[in-house]
Order: structure tokens, then C-alpha cells, then sequence
């Protein structure tokens, strides 16, 4: 199971790392960022980022939440359960 896509503005799933990376990357593209200017307006080191974009599984959630801070994107959670 892969996220749901969905253009900006509309709430996607996720189902592993590798799409919120995608999400993470495709918004920084839209703002016309690179990765270092990103890196810089989010405090976190531009290897973070690299390896954030990259879907490495062991990222930081708290430097997670202030990437997707920067690019005006925030994560949520959802009960799934029956």
C-alpha cells in the first residue's frame, strides 16, 4: 500500500517512508527550493534533508515535522481501526 496522491491542497495517506519522501520532495520543487535553501529554512542539516527526500526509514520525526513546517505541510494521524 503506497500513499494516495493527490494534488496540493488535499490530504494524502501514507503507508511508508517513501511517500511522504516523494511528498516532501514534489512540495520543495513547487516552492522552487532547492534542497539547501529548504535544509536552511527548516534548522535542519542538508544531509538530513537528503536522506529525508531519499526515504531513509530512521529519520527524526521532530526534524520531519519541521521540514514539512517550512513548506506549509503538516502530518496527521488517523485511528484505522474498525
Amino acid at each position: 500500500m503506497g500513499a494516495k496522491h493527490q494534488p496540493s491542497g488535499m490530504e494524502a495517506e501514507y503507508a511508508d517512508i517513501r511517500a511522504l519522501a516523494a511528498t516532501v520532495r514534489a512540495a520543495r520543487k513547487r516552492h522552487a527550493l532547492t534542497q539547501a535553501d529548504l535544509a536552511g529554512l527548516s534548522g535542519v542539516s542538508l544531509g538530513f534533508l537528503i536522506a529525508l527526500e531519499g526515504g531513509k526509514p530512521t529519520v527524526a520525526l521532530n526534524k520531519v515535522l519541521q521540514v514539512l513546517a517550512a513548506l506549509g505541510l503538516r502530518l496527521s494521524v488517523s485511528d484505522v481501526s474498525p
